[in-house]
């Protein structure tokens, strides 16, 4: 038997909580969304429990955030329904092919799952106020490649653009997520229902991670 986990409570008359670990390559923003998805304002769940565990001290590189996948998994006690997600950024400008090949390789030998969005999550986040698919291949073209202009990547241009203001460091995420069933009909057309190789392709799968946390009830 592992470790009873920290923090996580069982509600008497309930079925055991479903638990989804969710390691990432950033550090606030995913946090937070994640974490504000399942709040009591958004989707609360009583049989799903959200564990987010961030990058720390600049550690984002895939391999650090499988790594942190598997010292969870040492600490504590997995049930067999509960899942363990990776989720990091394709990101052009810093993680090479053959370091994101080799973590999907370890992903499907440790039974992880691996959300991938291509260029950033700022495009999962677009998606909600976007329907990119509809975009021209010139638009696309831009978000897949991100380049910075000043101090924002593109992807966070047209989030302030739609938004009015965004921070990665402390986002607000009160107008994406009355959305997010939108956000996640769009991600589905954008990615071809999973058909698309999201190392090359402009995309995202962590609407498959999202639809799931908002159906295990």
């Amino acid at each position: 038997m592992g470790r009873k986990r920290k923090g996580f409570k069982r509600k008497s008359g309930f079925r055991d909580a479903r638990l989804f670990v969710i390691a990432t390559e950033g550090q606030k923003t995913e946090l937070k969304y994640f974490s504000d998805l399942n709040a009591e304002e958004y989707f609360p769940n009583n049989n799903v429990k959200v564990e987010v565990i961030p990058s720390e001290a600049g550690r984002s590189a895939p391999r650090h955030v499988l790594q942190r996948l598997d010292d969870f998994r040492r600490k504590y006690k997995i049930n067999e329904d509960d899942e363990l997600w990776m989720v990091i950024d394709r990101d052009f400008h810093s993680w090479t092919m053959k370091e994101l090949s080799e973590s999907r390789q370890l992903c499907t030998q440790k039974n992880y799952n691996l959300g991938i969005s291509n260029p950033c999550f700022e495009l999962w986040l677009l998606l909600h106020l976007v329907d990119i698919h509809s975009l021209s291949d010139k638009e696309k073209e831009k978000l897949k490649w991100n380049k910075r202009r000043g101090k924002r990547t593109h992807c966070e241009h047209l989030l302030c653009n739609h938004l009015g203001y965004y921070s990665k460091s402390d986002p607000d995420f009160s107008k994406l997520l009355p959305q997010v069933e939108t956000a996640i009909e769009r991600a589905d057309r954008l990615t071809q229902y999973g058909k698309v190789d999201l190392f090359d392709t402009l995309g995202t799968n962590l609407h498959e991670l999202v639809r799931k946390l908002l159906q295990a009830r």
